[in-house]
């Protein structure tokens, strides 16, 4: 009886000892709240923290990435947090744009880009700066190769001419598919996703109009032996034959793929290393890019030493390689014209100039389409400012587009930027321990600054000046909320941006500041490709609108569900349009 009593009592202790250490275990895997910060309390004690409350809003069909947002109005706070899991630190969201745009912008010393950032890019575009902190070895040489992409020079003079060009391409194509479609609507995704791709590829590498995507659609549809054929009155889309995606496109969708998925894990770098060994489509479409890359390097190579004398750069790769020759001859070291670097750097500007222009252009097509009033504002406004354009019949040139300032096209643009941002959260990381509206944030917590939702879309909340930093304090710049302003916050409104001018009888000028907007980020480590961007936008909106009416979406196909990848964009993309009557 005793030898039983003790073999009970050992398992009892052994058990007791093993619940101990799961106990232990356990409570190592939570997440330690920041005081004083609003939570969801039933995630502080689960291992894996928020993660399934994101995972069934996705399952539900819902935007994973408006989870942030969603967390905010749950508790009725501009500060909140939430939690990764596994022992990780909680992460702060901040919904104030005042706040947010301060601590991007005069206390970026207190902020890295943070591994939420690097770690997702890092698996399919290591070499290429936006994987990188400041601190990495290679970040200021990476940006040094691509620092003559964003110049007035290569805007004006390579940039925009090819753009141009491009963008008549999808004129003849829209003309030729308005007529067949005789007033049906049509899916005008796969158009813009070409168009843009080409007007990368031009800018980029020098493709030639004749070459792009989108003449190769056009082609298709001229030869096409059976069209669909439209009417009058008919609201059913009408669906065209398609041009089979580029290889290097292809390489792009699954680059956006690939960013879209580790968004919403805990270990982005250990999803990278699986997929990148282990998924044979992956690898076909990394190999496939790295000769296109290779071939395009070469083809510059080729331009810049056959007549060094009288060589003149014509795309980014022309410039990024003599980048390399120039840094090589420097540092009196052999240039390596196919390292990562180069590769990445022209990989990553065609990529993020295509996804989030073709996003863009997205979202601006079904608001011509749903904001009558404001097309024709818009188009009469572009008709002004081009007026030897407009009674002579023509369209404005690119140099005339590029020199001239339309207040209205600026208000428009922004606009669309504003009420549906292509990207709807921004991150970091504390470098520092910091003080965020009144609260103690500890180093190392990841920062996710919301740039839609509250004060940007819809009503804020009123924060007491002596808990904002003194930053913020002295740079009041316009409405810290829009729904303080006489233009509610909820509605598309470009006069928003416009404001009186100083002159008498003047026309109203653009103010880009006049409330809430960081569509581009902010601060230092903001988007790179900003001015690329807007001079893309102010092309393709001018000669869209200037060229075609965009009439009016039946309901049944016309809403705005999206979906998120690196950029959201809507799910339902239908365009119906006709000439402009004075062309």
């Amino acid at each position: 009886m005793s030898s039983l009593l003790q073999d009970l009592t050992s398992v009892l202790a052994v058990a007791g000892t093993g619940a101990a250490v799961l106990y232990a275990v356990y409570k190592s895997l939570l997440s330690t709240p920041i005081p004083g910060i609003p939570y969801n309390k039933e995630s502080a004690n689960h291992i894996l923290g928020d993660i399934p409350n994101i995972i069934a809003v996705s399952k539900a069909g819902g935007r994973k990435k408006l989870w942030c947002a969603d967390l905010t109005r749950e508790h009725n706070a501009p500060l909140v947090q939430f939690f990764f899991g596994m022992g990780k630190k909680p992460a702060v969201v901040i919904a104030d744009y005042r706040e947010a745009r301060d601590i991007l912008l005069r206390r970026n010393k207190e902020i890295i880009r943070g591994s939420l950032n690097c770690d997702s890019w890092f698996g399919v575009l290591p070499g290429q700066f936006i994987a990188m902190e400041d601190s990495h070895p290679q970040f200021k040489s990476a940006r040094a190769l691509v620092k003559d992409l964003i110049t007035p020079t290569f805007l004006h003079n390579i940039s925009a001419p090819a753009s141009y060009e491009m963008i008549l391409d999808l004129i003849s194509l829209w003309d030729l598919k308005a007529k067949i479609a005789a007033g049906r609507p049509f899916d005008a995704d796969g158009d813009i996703s070409h168009m843009t791709f080409d007007i990368m590829m031009a800018t980029a590498v020098g493709l030639p109009s004749g070459d792009s995507t989108t003449v190769q659609q056009r082609l298709r549809l001229q030869v096409a032996s059976e069209l669909p054929r439209g009417g009058k009155g008919d609201d059913t889309p009408i669906e065209f034959p398609k041009a089979p995606n580029p290889e290097l496109l292809n390489s792009i969708y699954a680059i956006e793929n690939v960013i879209g998925t580790v968004s919403g894990l805990p270990s982005a770098r250990l999803f990278h290393f699986f997929n990148n060994n282990f998924n044979p489509k992956m690898k076909r479409i990394e190999k496939t890019k790295n000769a296109l890359l290779k071939f395009y390097t070469d083809q510059a190579i080729q331009r810049i030493t056959s007549n060094p004398a009288r060589f003149k750069p014509s795309c980014a790769m022309d410039y990024i390689v003599s980048r390399e020759l120039q840094a090589a001859e420097t540092a009196g070291t052999k240039p390596d014209l196919h390292s990562l670097v180069v590769r990445d750097g022209l990989m990553g500007f065609i990529t993020g100039g295509q996804d989030s222009t073709h996003s863009t252009l997205c979202f601006t097509v079904k608001h011509l389409g749903q904001q009558p009033e404001i097309q024709k504002k818009l188009r009469d406004a572009l008709q002004t400012a081009y007026s030897d354009a407009y009674h002579h019949h023509r369209m404005p040139t690119a140099e005339e587009i590029t020199k001239t300032q339309v207040p209205y096209l600026d208000a428009f643009i922004q606009e669309v930027l504003r009420y549906t941002p292509p990207a709807i959260r921004v991150s970091r990381k504390a470098a520092v321990d910091m003080n965020i509206l009144g609260h103690f944030i500890p180093k190392g917590t990841v920062l996710i600054f919301l740039i839609y939702g509250p004060t940007f879309n819809g009503k804020g909340w009123e924060v007491p000046e002596e808990l904002r930093s003194e930053s913020s304090r002295n740079h009041r710049e316009g409405f810290g909320d829009w729904s303080d302003s006489g233009d509610p916050a909820e509605e598309f409104r470009p006069e928003r941006w416009l404001k009186p001018s100083e002159k008498e009888g003047g026309e109203p000028v653009y103010d880009g500041m006049a409330g809430p907007f960081m569509s581009f980020s902010s601060g230092k480590r903001g988007c790179w490709g900003q001015r690329i961007a807007y001079l893309q936008l102010k092309l393709v909106i001018t000669l869209l609108v200037w060229n075609f009416e965009f009439g009016p979406i039946p309901e049944a196909i016309d809403d705005w569900e999206m979906h998120d990848e690196i950029f959201a964009r809507p799910w339902k993309n239908f365009v119906r349009i006709k000439r402009v009557g004075s062309l």
